[in-house]
């Protein structure tokens, strides 16, 4: 997957998934290792990058996004461990800003290992399903869970997937604007399918982390940006989370 940097450790085997489209096709098969597996070039400028979160409850459309964010094909069936991690750069005002977006598990039983890594998270895109009111309904619970758990800090983004899907949309876009307005929060609706604001989302946050970033770097606050794929990192034996956040 052009934009996805995976390692899988010697002598194992990728696991992979099967599933079908919509339309009744066999999808193609995606190969995957543990989020932890990532790799990260060695070099300290390919080091300082942003640590991006995806977070929301099943079956929203979290890895779909980040998929789509990596330039790889969304075929419209994939599950969240066929990502890990997603890696791009971000040309802010002249700066090359690295952004290193995680993908998570829905379900509630792992928010207890979502939450080991809110307090090292630069930024948390907050997902939900524009075709699935109950998702929405959701949002304030995740956003008590962020708060209540390392992630008060950190940029936040509010994002509607599956906006392609018009005939099923359930979530009005002024209720969803106005409860990011009542929150201080920047809403898109986005697509996987046919890319709407994907890049425009993420470039969004990246530059609220930029622009929280520039007290303490003496820069000034971008107000533009272009997206580029970052598809020539070098790869790394050691796990990039171990080296970069220091978790053992």
């Amino acid at each position: 997957l052009q934009g996805v940097r995976l390692h899988v450790p010697a002598g194992q085997a990728s696991p992979t998934h099967h599933c079908t489209t919509s339309q009744g096709r066999p999808s193609r098969r995606l190969h995957c290792a543990d989020m932890a597996d990532c790799t990260l070039p060695t070099t300290k400028k390919e080091r300082d990058c942003f640590l991006i979160l995806a977070v929301g409850g099943c079956y929203v459309g979290k890895t779909g996004l980040l998929l789509k964010f990596s330039d790889s094909t969304f075929d419209g069936c994939v599950k969240t461990y066929n990502v890990g991690c997603v890696y791009k750069v971000l040309r802010l005002e002249g700066t090359e800003v690295r952004l290193c977006v995680m993908d998570t598990f829905g379900h509630p039983r792992f928010r207890k290992g979502n939450a080991d890594w809110y307090p090292k998270a630069r930024g948390i895109v907050v997902a939900y399903d524009v075709t699935d009111q109950g998702s929405f309904n959701r949002l304030s619970g995740w956003l008590e869970h962020l708060d209540t758990n390392g992630g008060k800090d950190a940029c936040k983004l509010l994002v509607g997937c599956k906006n392609d899907l018009t005939a099923k949309k359930t979530v009005d876009y002024d209720a969803a604007m106005a409860f990011a307005d009542e929150r201080g929060l920047q809403l898109f609706e986005t697509s996987a399918v046919d890319g709407t604001n994907v890049d425009e989302a993420f470039t969004a946050i990246a530059t609220e982390i930029m622009r929280r970033s520039a007290p303490s770097t003496g820069g000034t606050g971008p107000t533009s940006a272009s997206v580029r794929a970052d598809g020539d990192q070098p790869a790394n034996q050691s796990s990039w989370f171990s080296r970069l956040f220091n978790k053992s």
